[in-house]
């Protein structure tokens, strides 16, 4: 059994393991594909983004979460926050199981449908 993927990142040898958390893979994610593309600010911003997924998700292996578990999420993160703010996260969270998916770390993206609800 396949229990990690060994790659080099800024001169590093990095052991992804397959079974990791979702809150594991947002932090590499950032790292490996957001950094060096935004602006420091830009950066930030998407890490207090994080910070509002619930720690309940980020704790959940990443090839465990399910769809319908990332839509009441956006659903009730949206009810709560400005639209841009929601459409932050909604991307955040697309972006980041698509690059999973490209990675091998989830057999199907759990984020492919996500919906942001309308705005009453």
């Amino acid at each position: 059994m396949l229990l990690g993927i060994k790659f080099r990142a800024h001169g590093r040898i990095v052991i992804v393991e397959v079974n990791m958390t979702y809150g594991e893979w947002l932090g590499i994610y950032l790292k490996s594909y957001r950094k060096n593309g935004i602006k420091e600010a830009s950066y930030h911003q998407l890490e207090l983004i994080c910070g509002k997924i619930p720690l309940q998700l980020r704790q959940m292996q990443i090839s465990s979460i399910l769809p319908f578990m990332l839509q009441q999420f956006v659903n009730e993160f949206c009810l709560s926050s400005s639209e841009s703010y929601a459409n932050k996260m909604a991307t955040l969270v697309c972006s980041s199981f698509r690059k999973a998916y490209e990675n091998g770390l989830v057999p199907k993206n759990p984020a492919s449908g996500l919906k942001k609800p309308r705005r009453p």
